[in-house]
């Protein structure tokens, strides 16, 4: 059934941004650009779209490529109708991308108010897996501003809400990645509960 497999390939896509991975979301991306004929009606297209702009803008960081370029704008044009279609739901993909771009195209104000926009959207959904994608990402901006404080801060949060959505082998892929993590959350803690 070709549904079956589309959805399995958006699958894929999914968990490939999740872990970062995004050569293969990426390859999975070119795949699913016909994916919204499948799923009309439904808000899957624009999830798909959410992901397959994660996996461009990523690439795009890497490589500068025209076909990346293209399609983040592309799939930012069908998250912003999505968005007016049912914006409880699509309102932090959105955000996150339009936050993404706008740090590609060095708008940096800008891109930390999408951030912030998204992560607060995403909480409101109770998307605690896709808040801390927008938190994680938001970390990752603050890194190559080398504002490591606050790199640390949204990946505390990010790490948080990865464990709360059960998610430990990506947070021990964030230990990893951001070896001082262990610390600063341990120091993060107390802080709050004093």
């Amino acid at each position: 059934n070709i549904t079956i497999a589309e959805h399995s390939k958006c699958l894929q896509l999914m968990v490939a941004c999740i872990f970062c991975d995004y050569e293969f979301a990426w390859k999975m991306s070119e795949k699913l650009d016909q994916f919204h004929q499948y799923f009309s009606g439904s808000i899957l297209p624009y999830i798909c779209a959410f992901y397959r702009g994660l996996a461009a803008i990523s690439m795009l960081n890497m490589t500068k490529s025209t076909q990346c370029s293209g399609t983040v704008k592309s799939c930012l044009k069908q998250l912003r109708k999505g968005r007016k279609v049912s914006p409880a739901n699509l309102s932090h993909h959105s955000y996150l991308l339009e936050a993404e771009y706008a740090a590609f195209r060095k708008k940096y104000t800008q891109a930390e108010k999408f951030y912030l926009m998204a992560i607060e959207k995403a909480a409101l959904a109770g998307a605690i897996h896709e808040q801390a994608i927008a938190c994680e990402r938001f970390g990752a901006y603050h890194l190559l501003r080398e504002n490591h404080d606050a790199t640390y801060e949204q990946i505390i949060a990010a790490h948080r809400l990865y464990m709360k959505w059960g998610a430990r082998p990506k947070c021990e892929m964030l230990k990893n990645k951001y070896p001082r993590l262990g610390e600063r959350a341990v120091i993060n803690v107390r802080m709050h509960s004093i």
